[in-house]
């Protein structure tokens, strides 16, 4: 049998912003699904599905700044059914496996900039997270959020930007 309830913590060398967007884009990556976020309180609140050795998780996150140069990530696992046979040790394997994840998203450069779109009346503040065909996914600075935008739909100097990222980080 395993505990029910488990939970860590780790202090990162980054700001808040960017160890609250890297968790967004590692929670995915470990196969985990989003269920909520909230970057004004530093929230985020993920799932994981049922398996051999487990009926699911629920696992809370919480990020809060330490000073100006660090931030802390705080997580916290629930088993979906109360107790599990099998799925002992679980909990920690899921906290390594979002802990690599996060360590690959904040060894990658930071892409925070304004895009704007082709007319130039519209724009957002976002990371570059990708280009998937002819589209590029940006990950919203306000809420996390990630949009895909159509090449075609961006201003020249960013398809611009886009390319001359992709050559230079191959």
């Amino acid at each position: 049998m395993s505990f029910t309830r488990q939970s860590a913590e780790h202090v990162f060398p980054f700001e808040f912003d960017r160890v609250f967007d890297a968790l967004v884009l590692a929670i995915p990556r470990c196969g985990f699904s989003l269920k909520d976020l909230n970057k004004q309180i530093g929230r985020v609140t993920a799932s994981s599905g049922m398996s051999a050795f487990s009926y699911g998780e629920n696992i809370a996150f919480s990020v809060y700044k330490v000073n100006e140069y660090s931030t802390a990530l705080s997580i916290s696992s629930a088993l979906k059914v109360g107790v599990n046979i099998g799925g002992a040790h679980r909990h920690q394997k899921n906290f390594d496996s979002i802990l690599r994840a996060m360590g690959f998203e904040l060894g990658q450069p930071d892409t925070l900039r304004k895009w704007v779109d082709s007319s130039g009346e519209h724009s957002v503040m976002a990371r570059f997270v990708g280009l998937v065909g002819e589209t590029v996914r940006l990950q919203r600075q306000r809420d996390g959020s990630v949009i895909e935008v159509p090449r075609e739909a961006m201003c020249k100097d960013d398809c611009a930007w886009v390319t001359d990222f992709l050559r230079n980080t191959k």
